[in-house]
């Protein structure tokens, strides 16, 4: 988050001035969720957020020219419908709009399409008395270090990783790609037809498998579509030079 803050706090600085009023939308990147004092009535307690440190650093007072509205766990579909929710009251009269959007549509998708193949392979991962669990990405994950640890010869992780790279998995993939790039897209015209003058900073994803060496070609897959969400975010810039900056917090993480 201190390296996310850095790289905004750069690109804050190329303007002739700092920004008066702040508004944060997006999701727990945004929000500073699990960071020391956060809770989601008082984000603007969350040591180490970026919004606030940001916010502090220009000397904005939160309720009155800071909000973060931003929502864990949205993804770009609810971002969307917050947006449209947020324009007249709050984004009309900001100065600077910093926006994290896709990374839940990263981990849904992921999530479903893990947990489909999990669930696929039930009857085989019963009989070495493992409780499945797919309600959640975190609860994928937990199963899948849960099978890792028994499946001592492979067998169930290469069914589960063959499910999750077949092409009606790809197919998955890339249809979430095209539903993020419409909501994106939406997002931006929603901030702009409300405040056209408006500065928008963009974040980037990152690929929260990277670390998960239990599903290697998923992991594989997760960077792949994060390359082609951050492509889409990279280009939407293309349309508005002067206004919207893209922030790669990738580097971040």
């Amino acid at each position: 988050f201190l390296t996310i803050f850095m790289i905004l706090i750069s690109s804050l600085s190329v303007s002739a001035k700092n920004p008066e009023n702040i508004v944060i939308v997006g999701d727990s990147i945004a929000t500073g969720f699990g960071l020391e004092n956060y809770t989601a009535e008082n984000p603007e307690n969350a040591k180490d957020s970026f919004a606030n440190i940001i916010a502090d650093k220009c000397g904005l007072v939160y309720g009155e020219n800071y909000f973060n509205l931003a929502v864990n766990g949205a993804d770009s579909y609810s971002i969307n419908k917050r947006v449209s929710e947020i324009s007249d009251e709050y984004l009309s009269s900001a100065d600077t709009v910093i926006l994290s959007v896709g990374g839940n549509d990263l981990l849904y998708t992921l999530g479903n399409v893990v947990g489909q193949a999990i669930d696929s392979q039930s009857e085989l991962i019963d009989s070495y008395g493992i409780s499945i669990d797919t309600s959640s990405y975190y609860a994928v994950i937990n199963t899948l270090v849960s099978i890792a640890a028994v499946d001592t010869d492979g067998t169930i992780m290469k069914k589960i990783q063959d499910e999750c790279t077949n092409k009606a998995a790809e197919d998955t993939y890339k249809t979430a790609c095209k539903n993020f790039e419409k909501n994106l897209n939406s997002i931006l015209d929603k901030i702009y037809s409300a405040n056209p003058s408006v500065k928008v900073y963009l974040l980037t994803l990152y690929n929260p498998f990277d670390s998960l060496s239990v599903l290697k070609d998923v992991n594989d897959i997760s960077e792949k579509t994060v390359y082609m969400l951050n492509d889409i975010i990279k280009k939407s810039a293309e349309k508005n030079p002067e206004n919207l900056f893209i922030i790669d917090a990738e580097k971040a993480f």
